[in-house]
Protein backbone atom coordinates (compact mmCIF):
# COMPACT_ATOMS: atom_id res chain seq x y z
CA UNK A 1 0.00 0.00 0.00
CA UNK A 2 2.75 2.46 0.88
CA UNK A 3 4.63 1.59 -2.32
CA UNK A 4 1.53 2.52 -4.29
CA UNK A 5 1.27 5.88 -2.53
CA UNK A 6 4.95 6.70 -3.05
CA UNK A 7 4.73 5.74 -6.71
CA UNK A 8 1.68 7.98 -7.17
CA UNK A 9 3.48 10.83 -5.36
CA UNK A 10 6.56 10.42 -7.55
CA UNK A 11 4.38 10.44 -10.66
CA UNK A 12 2.60 13.62 -9.59
CA UNK A 13 5.88 15.38 -8.74
CA UNK A 14 7.33 14.31 -12.09
CA UNK A 15 4.28 15.59 -13.97
CA UNK A 16 4.34 18.85 -11.98
CA UNK A 17 8.05 19.32 -12.79
CA UNK A 18 7.31 18.86 -16.48
CA UNK A 19 4.60 21.54 -16.42
CA UNK A 20 6.65 24.16 -14.53
CA UNK A 21 8.69 26.73 -16.42
CA UNK A 22 12.34 27.45 -15.71
CA UNK A 23 11.46 30.55 -13.69
CA UNK A 24 8.99 28.60 -11.54
CA UNK A 25 11.63 25.91 -10.86
CA UNK A 26 14.12 28.62 -9.88
CA UNK A 27 11.54 30.19 -7.58
CA UNK A 28 10.97 26.82 -5.86
CA UNK A 29 14.72 26.35 -5.38
CA UNK A 30 15.01 29.84 -3.85
CA UNK A 31 12.03 29.13 -1.59
CA UNK A 32 13.63 25.92 -0.34
CA UNK A 33 16.98 27.69 0.18
CA UNK A 34 15.27 30.46 2.15
CA UNK A 35 13.46 27.97 4.37
CA UNK A 36 16.68 26.05 5.01
CA UNK A 37 18.60 29.22 5.87
CA UNK A 38 15.82 30.21 8.28
CA UNK A 39 15.99 26.86 10.01
CA UNK A 40 19.79 26.57 10.11
CA UNK A 41 20.90 30.20 10.55
CA UNK A 42 18.25 32.69 11.59
CA UNK A 43 16.30 30.57 14.10
CA UNK A 44 19.36 29.57 16.21
CA UNK A 45 20.54 33.19 16.26
CA UNK A 46 17.11 34.35 17.32
CA UNK A 47 17.03 31.86 20.19
CA UNK A 48 20.54 32.92 21.28
CA UNK A 49 19.43 36.53 21.30
CA UNK A 50 16.37 35.65 23.36
CA UNK A 51 18.62 33.86 25.87
CA UNK A 52 20.90 36.88 26.10
CA UNK A 53 18.05 39.29 26.70
CA UNK A 54 16.60 37.09 29.45
CA UNK A 55 20.05 36.91 31.05
CA UNK A 56 20.35 40.67 30.88
CA UNK A 57 16.88 41.23 32.34
CA UNK A 58 17.61 38.86 35.21
CA UNK A 59 19.94 41.52 36.64
CA UNK A 60 23.21 39.71 36.20
CA UNK A 61 25.68 42.60 36.29
CA UNK A 62 29.27 42.30 35.23
CA UNK A 63 31.53 44.16 37.60
CA UNK A 64 34.00 46.36 35.74
CA UNK A 65 37.04 47.32 37.71
CA UNK A 66 39.83 49.59 36.51
CA UNK A 67 42.98 47.70 35.65
CA UNK A 68 45.40 47.32 38.48
CA UNK A 69 48.23 47.89 36.05
CA UNK A 70 47.24 51.49 35.25
CA UNK A 71 49.82 52.90 37.63
CA UNK A 72 52.44 50.50 36.29
CA UNK A 73 51.57 51.61 32.75
CA UNK A 74 51.90 55.28 33.65
CA UNK A 75 55.21 54.58 35.39
CA UNK A 76 56.70 53.53 32.03
CA UNK A 77 56.56 57.10 30.76
CA UNK A 78 59.41 59.43 31.70
CA UNK A 79 58.67 62.46 33.83
CA UNK A 80 58.18 65.78 32.06
CA UNK A 81 61.20 67.17 33.93
CA UNK A 82 63.43 64.81 31.93
CA UNK A 83 62.25 66.21 28.58
CA UNK A 84 65.59 67.85 27.69
CA UNK A 85 67.52 64.69 28.50
CA UNK A 86 65.22 62.62 26.28
CA UNK A 87 65.64 65.05 23.38
CA UNK A 88 69.41 64.82 23.88
CA UNK A 89 69.10 61.03 23.75
CA UNK A 90 67.41 61.37 20.36
CA UNK A 91 70.23 63.58 19.12
CA UNK A 92 72.81 61.13 20.50
CA UNK A 93 71.20 58.26 18.56
CA UNK A 94 71.44 60.38 15.42
CA UNK A 95 75.10 61.18 16.13
CA UNK A 96 75.96 57.52 16.74
CA UNK A 97 74.55 56.65 13.33
CA UNK A 98 76.17 59.66 11.60
CA UNK A 99 72.82 61.24 10.75
CA UNK A 100 72.39 65.00 10.77
CA UNK A 101 69.02 66.36 11.86
CA UNK A 102 68.07 69.39 9.80
CA UNK A 103 65.62 72.17 10.71
CA UNK A 104 64.59 70.80 14.09
CA UNK A 105 61.41 72.35 15.51
CA UNK A 106 59.79 71.71 18.87
CA UNK A 107 56.22 72.09 19.96
CA UNK A 108 55.04 71.57 23.51
CA UNK A 109 51.53 70.53 24.43
CA UNK A 110 51.32 70.70 28.20
CA UNK A 111 47.88 70.32 29.68
CA UNK A 112 48.18 69.77 33.42
CA UNK A 113 44.73 68.14 33.51
CA UNK A 114 45.86 65.26 31.31
CA UNK A 115 47.95 62.37 32.66
CA UNK A 116 50.29 62.48 29.65
CA UNK A 117 51.99 65.47 28.11
CA UNK A 118 52.95 65.53 24.43
CA UNK A 119 56.08 67.08 23.00
CA UNK A 120 56.40 67.15 19.22
CA UNK A 121 59.73 67.23 17.44
CA UNK A 122 59.91 67.72 13.67
CA UNK A 123 63.10 67.54 11.64
CA UNK A 124 64.54 66.72 8.26
CA UNK A 125 67.07 64.03 7.44
CA UNK A 126 69.22 63.72 4.30
CA UNK A 127 70.57 60.15 4.10
CA UNK A 128 70.18 56.92 2.16
CA UNK A 129 66.85 55.22 2.84
CA UNK A 130 68.32 52.22 4.76
CA UNK A 131 70.05 54.62 7.16
CA UNK A 132 66.83 56.59 7.73
CA UNK A 133 64.98 53.32 8.34
CA UNK A 134 67.64 52.10 10.77
CA UNK A 135 67.64 55.42 12.62
CA UNK A 136 63.87 55.47 13.11
CA UNK A 137 63.84 51.82 14.13
CA UNK A 138 66.55 52.50 16.71
CA UNK A 139 64.64 55.47 18.11
CA UNK A 140 61.43 53.46 18.47
CA UNK A 141 63.21 50.52 20.12
CA UNK A 142 65.27 52.60 22.55
CA UNK A 143 62.49 55.08 23.29
CA UNK A 144 59.16 53.26 23.63
CA UNK A 145 57.48 56.50 24.73
CA UNK A 146 58.04 58.01 21.25
CA UNK A 147 55.59 57.71 18.34
CA UNK A 148 56.10 58.57 14.69
CA UNK A 149 53.36 61.03 13.76
CA UNK A 150 54.37 61.60 10.18
CA UNK A 151 57.06 60.49 7.80
CA UNK A 152 57.51 62.06 4.38
CA UNK A 153 60.21 60.64 2.13
CA UNK A 154 61.18 62.19 -1.19
CA UNK A 155 64.10 62.30 -3.58
CA UNK A 156 65.04 64.49 -6.51
CA UNK A 157 65.89 61.74 -8.98
CA UNK A 158 65.14 58.04 -9.17
CA UNK A 159 68.82 57.26 -9.37
CA UNK A 160 69.70 59.24 -6.21
CA UNK A 161 70.65 57.18 -3.18
CA UNK A 162 70.05 60.02 -0.75
CA UNK A 163 66.46 60.75 0.23
CA UNK A 164 65.00 63.66 2.12
CA UNK A 165 62.87 62.51 5.02
CA UNK A 166 60.65 64.89 6.98
CA UNK A 167 59.90 63.24 10.32
CA UNK A 168 57.56 64.30 13.07
CA UNK A 169 57.89 62.47 16.38
CA UNK A 170 55.75 62.82 19.47
CA UNK A 171 57.28 62.22 22.88
CA UNK A 172 54.89 61.26 25.67
CA UNK A 173 55.77 62.27 29.22
CA UNK A 174 54.05 61.65 32.54
CA UNK A 175 52.53 64.92 33.67
CA UNK A 176 53.84 64.68 37.25
CA UNK A 177 56.83 66.77 38.13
Amino acid sequence: MSDLITMQLKWRVYRLAERLSLIAKLALVLLVATLLSYVWVYRPLQSNLANLTTTQKSGAQIAVTPPADASAYMAQFPKIATRAAKINALINIAKQQNILLDEVTYKSDTDSNQPLSRYQVAFGVFAPYPEVHHFLSSVLVEMPYVAVDSLNISRENVLDEVVEARVQLTFYFANTR
